[in-house]
């Protein structure tokens, strides 16, 4: 008797080896994948803004590096006696505000260099929740635990979503014709919202990736979600928080 539901990713039309350059971007999900290239010595540069659950965040940071807009002093945010960036990680966040900056850019600029030169470029994205700061609608990657007054949530219209997307691998395709794009779903369940909520943001999630296939039909999109959903249903694979 099988004891689950084999997945078989379709076909891309190239094969990763080691003589490619890859940039992996999103959620922890596109982080752990890039360690696992790291780990069998692949080039590959993992995050370069930090983990990022959103879309619209990831396609935000496309643009920063597609401008190469570097980050002012201005731009940051004290809290808990270090300085933040609302686009990065807390990983990023330093108690100088000139070496947060500088951390900060070097980042950028390094992610400028590999995606003009990448292979292949990871985007995984895993929720369609989205915390904005009210005074000016800006999306953040991340609250850095500021209270939850300062931000108001919601959820992301699928349209919104396919419109970023679009125009962040346009300007992928822009810096370098020939680099392949690889979409991902994380399959990290999120769980603060209910239950329902995160199938709900799965939903939109894959939809407007549908929906972006059709509009660019050189998009791979590997089954990352299905195959842990499905293939791999056995909490033997899990972490102790049963959702990584």
């Amino acid at each position: 008797m099988n004891f689950s539901t084999p997945v078989k990713p379709a076909k891309p039309d190239f094969q990763i080896h080691y003589g490619m350059k890859m940039i992996s971007m999103g959620s922890c999900f596109s982080e752990n994948i890039g360690k696992a290239f790291q780990k069998y010595k692949f080039d590959i540069l993992i995050n370069p803004f930090g983990q990022q659950y959103n879309p619209l965040s990831i396609a935000y940071a496309i643009d920063r590096i597609y401008h190469l807009q570097v980050y002012t002093e201005t731009e940051l945010v004290q809290h808990h006696e270090l300085y933040h960036s609302f686009d990065h990680h807390s990983d990023f966040s330093k108690p100088d505000k000139t070496e947060t900056k500088e951390f900060i850019n070097a980042n950028l600029i390094q992610a400028n260099q590999q995606l003009k030169n990448a292979d292949v470029l990871f985007l995984t994205f895993g929720t369609a929740h989205v915390f904005s700061l009210p005074e000016t609608d800006k999306i953040v990657s991340n609250c850095h635990k500021l209270p939850t007054s300062c931000f108001q949530k919601r959820m992301l219209e699928v349209t919104e979503i396919v419109a970023a997307l679009d125009q962040a691998i346009a300007q992928i395709r822009n810096m370098n014709p020939n680099i392949q794009v690889i979409l991902t779903v994380s399959p990290v369940r999120y769980f603060a919202f209910g239950i329902e909520e995160n199938t709900l943001s799965k939903s939109l999630l894959f939809v407007a990736i549908q929906q972006l296939r059709k509009l660019r039909t050189d998009l791979y999109y590997f089954p990352a979600y299905e195959i842990v959903m499905d293939e791999l249903r056995d909490y033997r694979y899990f972490a102790e928080d049963m959702l990584h």
